[in-house]
C-alpha cells in the first residue's frame, strides 16, 4: 500500500513538472514580439521625421542664388571713325547683346518681370541719360544662358562731340543699368519664391571701331 502511494505521488509530481514546462513557452512567447515593435517605431520615427523634414523646407521656400548678367556685346554705329558713309555715321541707335545665366542647378527656373534698362553718356565733365528700353517678361531654366539681342534709340547726346574725342584717341564711356524683379523655383518642390529686386549696372568704354574696348564680356555688378 505504501509502494502504491508513493507510486502515486511521483505521477502526480512528473505531471505537475510536465504542466509547468508546456507553459512556460507562452510566456516567452510575448517576449519574441519585443524586436517588431521596436523596428515598427523606429520606422514610423524615420517617417515623422523626413515629412517634418519636407514640411519645413516647404515653408522656407526655395534656396536663392541670384541670377548673374553680362554684356556680350556693344554696338555703336554712329563712333565708327573708320566709315565715311553718312548713314552710318548719322545712326542715332544702340545695339547690344545680354546674356542671363542661372548658376544654381537646384533652381529649377528663374521667372523675370519686365526687365527696364537705362543708357547713360559720360563726358569729360558730365553724366547724360540718353535711352532706354525694356524686355517683356520671361522665364529661364538652368541649363542654357538665354541671350538677348536689344537696341535702343537714343536721344540728347552729340555724336559728333563723340567722335571727335575718338579721333583724339580717346574712348566714348557710356553705362547700362538694368532694373527688374525675379522669382525662381527649386527642386524637388517647384514652388515659386517670392520676388526679389534685382539692381545691376555696368560701364562700358567704346572705341574707334564703335565697338567695346575690351574683348571678354562685362559683368553687371549690384548698384
Amino acid at each position: 500500500m505504501d509502494a502504491t502511494a508513493e507510486s502515486e505521488s511521483l505521477l502526480v509530481s512528473r505531471l505537475e513538472t510536465g504542466e509547468s514546462r508546456l507553459s512556460s513557452p507562452v510566456g516567452t512567447s510575448g517576449n519574441s514580439n519585443c524586436p517588431r515593435k521596436i523596428f515598427i517605431t523606429f520606422l514610423a520615427i524615420m517617417v515623422l521625421g523626413g515629412i517634418l523634414v519636407g514640411v519645413s523646407s516647404l515653408f522656407r521656400g526655395p534656396f536663392i542664388m541670384e541670377p548673374e548678367l553680362y554684356i556680350q556685346n556693344f554696338h555703336i554705329p554712329a563712333l565708327d571713325v573708320t566709315s565715311n558713309d553718312a548713314g552710318i555715321i548719322n545712326t542715332t541707335t544702340i545695339m547690344f547683346g545680354l546674356s542671363f545665366e542661372n548658376l544654381n542647378p537646384k533652381q529649377s527656373e528663374i521667372f523675370y518681370d519686365v526687365v527696364n534698362m537705362n543708357l547713360h553718356y559720360y563726358g569729360s565733365n558730365f553724366s547724360l541719360p540718353i535711352g532706354n528700353t525694356s524686355i517683356p517678361e520671361f522665364d529661364q531654366g538652368n541649363v542654357w544662358p538665354t541671350i538677348r539681342v536689344e537696341t535702343i534709340q537714343t536721344y540728347g547726346v552729340s555724336w559728333e562731340d563723340a567722335r571727335t574725342e575718338i579721333f583724339k584717341g580717346n574712348e566714348a564711356f557710356f553705362r547700362l543699368e538694368l532694373h527688374t524683379k525675379y522669382r525662381s523655383s527649386n527642386e524637388p518642390w517647384f514652388v515659386k519664391s517670392r520676388r526679389y529686386d534685382l539692381r545691376i549696372g555696368a560701364n562700358v568704354t567704346v572705341n574707334g571701331h564703335g565697338l567695346k574696348s575690351v574683348k571678354q564680356r562685362l559683368k553687371m555688378s549690384t548698384l
